[in-house]
């Protein structure tokens, strides 16, 4: 075989050299590849331990809160509504009724962590999303739901 150079592409009667040593013309080439097997796994074991540190850190938060913090309540009362705007969070939003846009139940479309269904309240102050698991029942999150939607008027 012929090598060409690269600057003129003129070719050479000089033999090519082979990139292993003692490979010669006509010869098969036979390269086994090498795995990181143990780099993964080390990885997987440092990913495992990283995201049940994060998540052992965002449950101890939460059970910091719950000792700090009563759990909240949602209230209706003649024009104004009492909203907790998370699960412990230590402070109540008061939103007028006139302010309330939508509420409704989310029973469908929710990611698999959530207890269905969802009670959103939609308000020019933002939207809240209050899951099942945050409720002694349905009942009363349909109980809320209801009183709202009586007095938007679309009961």
């Amino acid at each position: 075989m012929s090598a060409s150079s690269r600057v003129t592409g003129v070719e050479t009667k000089k033999k090519a050299v082979g990139s292993a040593a003692g490979e010669r013309e006509g010869e098969s080439i036979f390269v086994e590849l090498t795995h990181a097997r143990w780099r993964h796994f080390g990885w997987a074991v440092a990913g495992c331990a990283i995201g049940v540190l994060l998540l052992g850190l965002w449950a101890a938060r939460s059970f910091v809160r719950t000792l700090l913090h009563p759990a909240g309540a949602l209230a209706v009362k003649d024009d104004e509504l009492s909203l907790s705007p998370t699960l412990c969070a230590g402070t109540t939003l008061k939103v007028p009724v006139a302010e309330v846009r939508n509420a409704y139940l989310l029973r469908r479309a929710l990611p698999w962590t959530t207890a269905g269904p969802v009670l959103v309240l939609e308000t020019a102050r933002g939207t809240f999303e209050y899951p099942r698991d945050w409720f002694g029942s349905d009942g009363d999150q349909r109980r809320l739901c209801n009183a709202l939607n009586v007095k938007l008027g679309r009961i």
